[in-house]
């Protein structure tokens, strides 16, 4: 059986756990911890080193680091900075997963455009190497599902056209 990620993939924080393998729905609370790591690399110029998300702890001169994140204006531009973020949180140190043994569950931003969507699938199947990947719910088609449970309707007669 996969086990299952759940990522937030945040401009400023991306965080991330596992679910326990049965989920109880009817439980108030989850035993899993996420992890929180800054979603961006640092390079410094006093010590000539690279820093990958919590790598940043690390550092000892604050000041003297170019940052710089995968995302812009919300939405992320840059894979490979990403891919390196993603690693890390795949890391021994971190979570301790493997890609190939691993559903996971992003997040998207409100408004996400279909070529960045395409784009994630591309990075979650081909770059990273998981199994799975459900398509996210948008907060749009959960008032849909909301509206059609309260009026007793079939959610199929629903369409949500494509933004």
């Amino acid at each position: 059986m996969l086990q299952t990620l759940v990522v937030d993939n945040g401009a400023g924080m991306l965080k991330a756990g596992l679910l326990p393998p049965k989920l109880d729905a009817t439980a108030a609370s989850l035993d899993a911890v996420p992890v929180r790591l800054p979603n961006c690399t640092a390079k410094s110029r006093a010590e000539k080193k690279f820093f990958v998300a919590d790598g940043l702890d690390t550092a000892v001169e604050l000041s003297a680091l170019y940052i710089r994140r995968p995302h812009e204006r919300g939405f992320v531009m840059n894979w490979d900075l990403q891919g390196d973020v993603w690693q890390r949180m795949c890391h021994a140190d971190v979570l301790g997963i493997k890609p190939s043994d691993t559903s996971v569950l992003v997040t998207e931003p409100l408004f996400c455009p279909n070529e960045i969507k395409d784009n994630m699938d591309e990075f979650i199947f081909e770059e990273m190497g998981f199994q799975a990947s459900p398509p996210p719910h948008t907060p749009s088609q959960h008032a849909c599902q909301s509206f059609a449970h309260s009026h007793r309707l079939q959610l199929h007669s629903f369409h949500i056209p494509a933004i």
